[in-house]
């Protein structure tokens, strides 16, 4: 039976669990991975009980002896950082071993038993860190790798979208630093990649085989931290005005999220009940409504229901039928 070392389950189930914003200060942890305000950490797994010592920060690890154990992560709909320190076990001077790293996407039977589907697996072979291509091929990722030393992966992007590929990075100590020793922009995440959305609402499964041991296993939501309301600032009353939005997270353009909008005095305080409202993405006035301004509120949800929500306001000046 697999082992479950953290599980957090159906979407409807996450609000439940506690959810801590990434701190600024933790940026070195991450390598080249810059945390933002309203980033979300779902998954932070040490192993302090662990039977093997992790080489990189020098903290101990899971060894794997047995059967395969596992971490299970809501799936990241959006943009995502996932990062684990792995060591490929073997023989003394080892350039293959027989663990490997499975990336699955999972659903969950009425039984309540998991059922994989592989994303891709990641293992070592005569030196080479190879990746999943297909059912029966892998790509070569890096060569020189050996097994018994440890590494750090990193994978960030976002899922089921052909248009913002998935990077990888390969991580390994050299002297008292960790340095990038691999690195590609387009990673191969095979059943996630593209624009389907079949499986898109079930976790994500790390899954650690015999062979393999492993530590410090993180994702990170990545949710913006700014959200601006693009439209005109005047508007005649009884003409439809297209509403727009851009979010951006470090001050760059981040995923869109669908925004909910309201309609608020000049003031932004009170709602607007008579003469203007909105309904999907337009502000409709009446074609008699006096010259008024009005304020737009537009909030952008972040990927777990009620947490790290970003906010725009906007005024807009109906002018009235002379």
């Amino acid at each position: 039976m697999k082992k479950l070392l953290s599980i957090l389950l159906t979407a409807a189930m996450v609000s439940s669990v506690a959810v801590l914003p990434v701190s600024a200060a933790e940026n070195d942890t991450y390598a080249d991975f810059e945390t933002a305000d309203n980033d979300e950490k779902i998954v932070d797994e040490t192993y302090d009980d662990g039977t093997a010592t992790n080489d990189l920060d020098g903290t101990q690890a899971n060894q794997v002896t047995g059967d395969t154990e596992t971490v299970n992560i809501e799936n990241p709909l959006n943009e995502f950082f996932l990062s684990m320190d792995v060591r490929f076990d073997g023989e003394a001077d080892a350039t293959t071993s027989t663990g490997n790293i499975n990336i699955e996407s999972v659903a969950r039977a009425s039984s309540g038993d998991w059922a994989a589907s592989t994303a891709t697996t990641i293992k070592l072979e005569d030196g080479i860190l190879k990746g999943q291509k297909d059912s029966k091929s892998f790509h070569n990722l890096k060569e020189g790798l050996t097994a018994n030393t440890w590494y750090r992966l990193e994978f960030e992007g976002q899922l089921k979208n052909k248009n913002n590929p998935v990077a990888m990075r390969v991580y390994a100590k050299d002297g008292d630093t960790i340095k990038c020793i691999y690195e590609t922009a387009d990673y191969d995440m095979r059943n996630y990649d593209g624009d389907s959305t079949t499986s898109v609402k079930n976790p994500l499964q790390v899954t650690f085989s015999a062979g393999m041991s492993y530590d410090n296993v993180k994702m990170i939501y990545k949710n913006p931290d700014a959200l601006t309301i693009n439209c005109d600032e005047e508007v005649q009353s009884g003409t439809p005005l297209a509403l727009d939005y851009e979010v951006t997270r470090l001050g760059k353009p981040s995923v869109k999220k669908n925004v909910t909008y309201s309609l608020y005095d000049a003031d932004n305080e009170n709602p607007v009940t008579e003469g203007a409202h909105i309904d999907n993405g337009m502000l409709i006035s009446d074609v008699f409504t006096a010259d008024k301004v009005v304020t737009v509120r537009a909030e952008a949800p972040a990927q777990i229901k009620g947490s790290n929500t970003v906010t725009a306001t906007k005024q807009v000046t109906l002018k009235g039928v002379n």
